[in-house]
Order: structure tokens, then C-alpha cells, then sequence
């Protein structure tokens, strides 16, 4: 019978248990900053730059068409004219025949109910950013007064004059 020597086993010394366990916490730390990266930049694009400058985002397009921004621009009026009350600045914001719906209820442009609901004016609206706005002539944007926050659907003409055709407001 021949016996053959094998070296004595490696023991564990202090150097290779740290570096054993540094590789998990270097990879580990990686990883914290590619998610960090990958987040950063995602919110600083939907987000319009450094200065969260960008109001409107275009749904499926990388920048928004001259209509679009149009839209936003007119959102913020549309803003504006409710938070002072100005009825018929909202009223001729609408097609002759525009409605809003407001939590379930409808109110018309034509009927004097959609100024009659204005009334003294929302100076609590705050209209929140960014506005996604659809190639269809559709806005989509969250907006706070003081009962809290909801949704609104806007759709607008497809050509000539900016306007509105409905609003419709929602939890």
C-alpha cells in the first residue's frame, strides 16, 4: 500500500474571512449605486432637467409637438382663471357645447351651470406637474385643493382654436 502525503489543511486566517466578506459588500454597494444612477436619471428625464423645468410630458414621444405644449400653456391659464374666479374666463376656455364633469356631476358651458359652479373662484387650485398630454388632443394631470387631491382628464379641439371639449374630475 503506498500513502501519499497531502499538504495540511488551509486554515482560515483573519486577511481571507475580511476579504471574503468584503466581495459581498463591494458588489452590494455596486449595485446601491447603479440603482441610484438609473433612478437619478429617470426622474431628472420625466422631470424636465436639474431644475424639474418641464410641464408637460408627451405620452410615447420624446418631445412634445407646438400642440401640445400649447396644451400646457393653456392648463395653466385654465389655472389661473379658477383660482380667481373668473367664470367667464373659464366658460370661454370650453366649446359652445364643452362640459365638465366633476365628480359625477356635469356642468355645461352653454347653460350657465359650469359658471354658476365656479363661483367665487378656487384660490387653493394647484395644478401639479408634469402634465402628460396625448397625441389625441388628451391631458392628464393631478391637481390639489383643499379637499385633497385628484385626477382630471382633459380633451381638447383637434385643430384651429385651443379649446376645450371636456373636463372631467375624479379621486
Amino acid at each position: 500500500m503506498t500513502t501519499v502525503k497531502t499538504a495540511p489543511e488551509a486554515r482560515s486566517s483573519p486577511a481571507s474571512t475580511t476579504r471574503a466578506r468584503r466581495v459581498p459588500l463591494v458588489g452590494t454597494v455596486l449595485a446601491l449605486l447603479v440603482a441610484l444612477l438609473v433612478g437619478g436619471t429617470s426622474g431628472w428625464v420625466v422631470r424636465g432637467g436639474v431644475d424639474g423645468s418641464q410641464d408637460v410630458v408627451a405620452a410615447g414621444q420624446s418631445q412634445p409637438s407646438d400642440r401640445q405644449a400649447e396644451i400646457a400653456e393653456f392648463v395653466n391659464q385654465y389655472e389661473q382663471a379658477w383660482q380667481e374666479g373668473d367664470a367667464d374666463g373659464v366658460v370661454s376656455m370650453y366649446t359652445p357645447n364643452g362640459t365638465a364633469t366633476f365628480l359625477g356631476t356635469t356642468y355645461r358651458a352653454d347653460d350657465g351651470s359650469l359658471a354658476e359652479f365656479i363661483g367665487t373662484g378656487y384660490a387653493s387650485l394647484d395644478v401639479l406637474e408634469p402634465i402628460l398630454v396625448s397625441s389625441d388632443n388628451r391631458a392628464v394631470m393631478f391637481h390639489t385643493v383643499t379637499e385633497g387631491t385628484f385626477v382630471d382628464i382633459m380633451r381638447f379641439t383637434s385643430d384651429g382654436e385651443l379649446l376645450l371639449v371636456s373636463h372631467e374630475i375624479s379621486r
